[in-house]
């Protein structure tokens, strides 16, 4: 009989070193916020509706990375003047 996903995953946590924890808890965080929410309401007639939640955004998790490390990607790009259409006009043109 296969194992139900919830207890494969406590399963998989528990192997888990200590350390690896707090990424596991940001990473449950990012899903739990990817997942439509529902709510469930009474009518009058005493009947469960299930409604879905229509203020469900998608979030996607930002790195701050520090600026030492951004100065190594500058000197990929070629120099360009400012001008966003002939900058990108420019890379294309220029093999």
């Amino acid at each position: 009989m296969p194992i139900p996903p919830r207890q494969k995953i406590i399963a998989l946590v528990n192997e888990l070193p200590n350390e690896s924890l707090p990424l596991l808890a940001q990473f449950v965080e990012f899903l739990s916020s990817q997942v439509p929410r529902t709510n469930t309401v009474k009518t009058k007639k005493n009947t469960d509706i299930v409604v879905a939640d229509t203020a469900v955004h998608l979030n996607y998790p930002t790195v701050s990375v520090p600026a030492k490390q951004l100065q190594s990607l500058i000197s990929l790009l070629p120099a360009m003047g400012g001008d966003a259409l002939a900058d990108s006009e420019a890379l294309y043109d220029n093999p």
